[in-house]
C-alpha cells in the first residue's frame, strides 16, 4: 500500500511514527510521513520519505502554563485545547494532497485527525494509531480528563462522553471553501460532522503494551491494542563520557524529561541536584532544559548529557525517572527498570499511576509539587527490592512482544 502518516508535536510523539514506518517499510510498503522539517533527518535516516509540513514542536507549549491537575479538569482542558489548537493552526489540509494525492491509507493520530478527514477526500482508507487510550470504556475513566480516577463503571462512562465530544471536534474542521469548489464538493459541509452514530467509524490500534493496560471488553471489534512502537535494542556503544561513567561507578539513575519545559516549571534543576545529594545516588541527567543548567553541573556524581537512545541505555541504569510520555514508559518497563513518573501534562498522570498500580514504580510526583524530600524519598524507593522484583517481571512480558510487527500485521489485517 501507499501510505500517508502524519506525524506534529515533540520527538516523543513523532518518533513512534517513524519506527512504525520502519515496519511498514520492511513489510513491503511505502511510507511518507508528513511531520515538520526538524525531524526531517529522523524520517529520511529511516529510509522513509519525507515531506514537510509547516509548525515548530517548540511552540506547542508557548501558549500554556503547566500548571494543571487531575483535580482540575476544566483547567487541564483548556491547556489541552490550547496546545492542539497551536499543532492544528499551523497545518493547512489542502496543502497536503499534492503529496498525499496517491495515497491508499492514511495513518493518523488524535492530534492529527485532519488525517481522516483528508483521506475521506482521497477515497482513501484511514486508521487512527494512538499512543493512549483513546475509545470509550466503562472500565476506566478518560486517561486526560480523569486520570487514575475511581470513577465507578456510569462515571467512568461519563467522562469519556465528554472526551469523545471534545474529540469529534476536531474531526469537523472543513476545508476552505475554495478548494472544497475545486473537488467538487459543496462549499461548506451540510452538517458539522458527519461521523455517524458508531464511534469509532474508522479502526484503531492502541500502541502500547496490553500488559500495562489490557483492552477493555467492551471496546468494538476494530479497535486493538498492539504493543509499544519501540526501536529493537542495540548494544551500540554510547559517547565516551557516557561509557566512562558507567564503567566508574555503581548503576546509575537516569532522569530526564524530554521535551517538557522544564526551565518555565520552577527551579528543577535545583530540586533534581539537591535530591540526588541527599539520597546519595549517582544520575544520568538529560532532557530539555536540563542539561545546560549549573545547578547539576556542580552536582557530583551526576553526568549530564544531550538526548540519548533508550534502547541503548535503559538496560545499563538502575532506575528511571521521566515525565510520563507513552513511549517513555514503553521502554523503561521494557528494560525492567523501577520507573518513577514525574507529569506535566495531558495523560502523563495517567501512565504514572499506571506504573505505580502494577507495582513497578513508586507514586507519581506531578511536577507542580516536586520537592526535595518527595523526590530524594521517591529515588530512595526505586532501590527497593519489590519494586525491582515487580518491574523485572513486567519487563520480562513486555519484552516478549514486538509491537510494531502486531501493529503492521493489525493495519494490514484492518485494510485487506
Amino acid at each position: 500500500m501507499r501510505i500517508a502518516i502524519p506525524a506534529v508535536g515533540t520527538r516523543g510523539d513523532v518518533f513512534p511514527y517513524v519506527v512504525l514506518g520502519r515496519g511498514l517499510r520492511t513489510a513491503g510498503h511505502d511510507v511518507l510521513i508528513s511531520t515538520m522539517s526538524r525531524f526531517r533527518s529522523l524520517v529520511e535516516d529511516s529510509g522513509l520519505r519525507f515531506h514537510g509540513i509547516p509548525g515548530d514542536p517548540s511552540e506547542l507549549f508557548d501558549a500554556v502554563t503547566l500548571d494543571v491537575s487531575p483535580r482540575r479538569p476544566i483547567k487541564h482542558l483548556n491547556v489541552i485545547r490550547r496546545a492542539l489548537s497551536t499543532l492544528v493552526a499551523q497545518v493547512q489540509i489542502d496543502e497536503l494532497m499534492p503529496a498525499w494525492r496517491d495515497a491508499e491509507l492514511v495513518i493518523f493520530s488524535p492530534s492529527t485527525t485532519f488525517g481522516h478527514f483528508a483521506a475521506q477526500q482521497l477515497a482513501a482508507r484511514s486508521v487512527m494509531l494512538t499512543l493512549t487510550p483513546a475509545v470509550p470504556t466503562s472500565e476506566f475513566a478518560h486517561p486526560v480528563l480523569a486520570p487514575g480516577l475511581r470513577l465507578g463503571r456510569y462515571g467512568n462512562r461519563a467522562s469519556w462522553l465528554v472526551g469523545e465530544r471534545l474529540q469529534r471536534q476536531t474531526f469537523t474542521e472543513p476545508l476552505r471553501p475554495a478548494v472544497r469548489r475545486a473537488w467538487g464538493l459543496a462549499p461548506f459541509p451540510l452538517q458539522a460532522s458527519r461521523l455517524g452514530a458508531r464511534w469509532p467509524p474508522f479502526p484503531v490500534i492502541h500502541a502500547y503494551s496490553p500488559e500495562v493496560v489490557p483492552g477493555p471488553r467492551d471496546w468494538p471489534a476494530q479497535v486493538e491494542v498492539s504493543g509499544w512502537l519501540l526501536p529493537e535494542r542495540s548494544n551500540a556503544p554510547l559517547p565516551d563520557a557516557v561509557e566512562r561513567f558507567l564503567r566508574d561507578g555503581s548503576p546509575p539513575l537516569y532522569i530526564g524529561f524530554g521535551s517538557m519545559p522544564v526551565t518555565a516549571s520552577g527551579r528543577i534543576d535545583e530540586i533534581v541536584a539537591a535530591a540526588l545529594a541527599r539520597s546519595r545516588s549517582r544520575a544520568i541527567v538529560s532532557g530539555m532544559g536540563l542539561a545546560s543548567t549549573s545547578a547539576l553541573h556542580r552536582a557530583e556524581s551526576v553526568l549530564v548529557v544531550q538526548e540519548l537512545p533508550h534502547e541503548r541505555l535503559f538496560e545499563r541504569v538502575r532506575g528511571i525517572v521521566h515525565h510520563g510520555g507513552s513511549g517513555t514508559v514503553g521502554a523503561s518497563l521494557r528494560a525492567g527498570k523501577p520507573t518513577l513518573i514525574v507529569p506535566f501534562v495531558f495523560d502523563q498522570f495517567f501512565w504514572g499511576r499506571r506504573v505505580q498500580r502494577l507495582g513497578a514504580g513508586p507514586p507519581p510526583i506531578p511536577v507542580t509539587r516536586l520537592s526535595v524530600d518527595r523526590l530524594a524519598g521517591a529515588l530512595v524507593a526505586l532501590a527497593s527490592e519489590p519494586l525491582r522484583e515487580a518491574a523485572l517481571r513486567l519487563g520480562e512480558r513486555v519484552s516478549a512482544e514486538n509491537g510494531v510487527a502486531r501493529a503492521v500485521a493489525a493495519i494490514e489485517r484492518l485494510c485487506a
